[in-house]
């Protein structure tokens, strides 16, 4: 037995549920199958994003992640694009992944600019990587390496990550799948039948929580820790800014009348001595964070921060209303420097 995952959303038509009516099998058949699909369909885990560094060859480059993931989930898939840092110049990257699932990826070609050239290299040689996991439903921290090969430097120009859906879910406490088989008119439904539908909707919040944003840079080569990519802020009492522009956010609406949801975060980070920086989260519209006091002298994941921020407007087409952009800030007046090499924005429930 398993519960099958539809691919795509179905509706339940909620003018069919009536106090003192009896419910169709019809109707708690469209309960179960929603249910599958909202827990079997995947995270995007970690949105794409552009670091737009060279890495230089016979390098073994370190980069943190975390995020918060679905129990359900049992693989993930990896996107990356490289290019060639020098023209004509073959590139080859090895990527090692989390459970150390391992792929050569090419960099897309780079051709030397000619006086009539329009494209110096082709941007759509992106490649995918799936990697077997075990299912968690902790906080998950841990890395990925690139080892660009003796051939070349590369560029490294995009990463993204997502759980791929399931087809289908075992029909247990854990992974709750509904079998909808024995949901069927005429039939007996038993309560076993609808355990994983009754264990599911009180927890429903948890099945669909957004990663907003993730940013992520080598904080290792292979010897010793690097701050080259870093964000990088010393000696300085007021507040800086860690990029150039904001990071867009939309938060789910949970409730009929909420009007805030919070948003978290955390950063890979360290100083270069033993006093301290510090992290927070600022936008126009929601203000600002409490900060988050970097102490480390290694690298490390720090403490979560949160910010209440507006919802998205049910309202408007796109769901856009008084939309927030978020700016991460840090300060370290200390005379030392505080190094960030990774950033990680996402949904609280």
């Amino acid at each position: 037995m398993s519960g099958v995952v539809p691919p795509k959303r179905g509706l339940v038509d909620s003018t069919s549920i009536l106090s003192g009516k009896t419910v169709s099998a019809r109707t708690w058949q469209s309960i179960g199958s929603l249910t599958n699909w909202t827990l079997g369909r995947g995270l995007n885990v970690m949105p794409a994003y552009s670091p737009q560094i060279t890495l230089v060859a016979t390098n073994t480059y370190s980069i943190a992640v975390s995020w918060e993931p679905h129990y359900q989930a049992k693989e993930r898939v990896w996107g990356f694009h490289f290019r060639n840092a020098v023209a004509n110049t073959p590139g080859t990257a090895k990527v090692i992944l989390p459970t150390n699932v391992s792929a050569d990826i090419s960099g897309a070609e780079y051709v030397a600019p000619s006086a009539d050239a329009t494209q110096t290299y082709s941007p759509f040689d992106s490649h995918y990587v799936r990697e077997p996991i075990a299912q968690a439903s902790a906080v998950y921290e841990n890395k990925f390496t690139i080892e660009p090969q003796n051939s070349g430097d590369l560029v490294w120009e995009m990463a993204n990550c997502w759980e791929l859906p399931r087809p289908t879910l075992e029909i247990d406490a854990d992974n709750l799948g509904t079998d909808l088989a024995r949901i069927r008119a005429g039939q007996p439904i038993r309560q076993t039948d609808l355990n994983a539908i009754h264990a599911t909707y009180p927890n429903m919040l948890q099945a669909g929580w957004r990663h907003f944003f993730f940013w992520g840079v080598p904080y290792h080569d292979g010897t010793s820790n690097i701050t080259s990519f870093a964000v990088k802020q010393g000696n300085t009492s007021g507040w800086v800014d860690a990029f150039a522009a904001g990071i867009p956010t939309l938060p789910r609406k949970y409730y009929r009348n909420a009007s805030t949801t919070n948003v978290k975060l955390k950063v890979y980070a360290w100083n270069s001595a033993g006093n301290s920086g510090n992290v927070r989260m600022t936008s126009p519209e929601a203000g600002e964070s409490s900060a988050i006091n970097i102490t480390a002298t290694s690298p490390a994941w720090s403490s979560t921060v949160t910010l209440a921020t507006d919802t998205e407007d049910l309202t408007a087409s796109d769901g856009i209303g008084s939309a927030d952009y978020f700016d991460i800030q840090v300060s370290n007046s200390s005379g030392n420097s505080t190094y960030i090499t990774s950033i990680l924005l996402w949904e609280e429930v």
